[in-house]
């Protein structure tokens, strides 16, 4: 099944960047370059730089540190909403 799943370039992209998105998720306190929830009120608002390397919102956030840290979430919460639906389904289908 996956063999003939990876015959198509479209669902190659897909796999690596769902692969990409969850070593992301998984290493973020390793990738992150700053505190996702540290401020720092004096560089508000300021763009990309070798800092802040998708800039920082109103309070001064790192944009990166808390984008990496949301995908740690959203996994997390996806994960467990999967397993809710499974058990649930087998307990249905038994």
């Amino acid at each position: 099944m996956i063999k003939d799943l990876l015959r198509y370039k479209k669902a190659k992209i897909g796999l690596m960047m769902l692969i990409m998105l969850t070593a992301a998720a998984l290493l973020a306190p390793l990738l992150a370059p700053c505190d996702p929830y540290g401020q720092h009120i004096d560089r508000r608002l300021e763009g990309p730089s070798t800092d802040f390397l998708l800039g920082t919102d109103h309070l001064g956030r790192c944009v990166f540190s808390r984008i990496i840290f949301g995908a740690r979430l959203s996994l997390k919460i996806a994960v467990i909403i999967v397993g809710i639906q499974v058990l649930a389904g087998l307990a249905l289908g038994a």
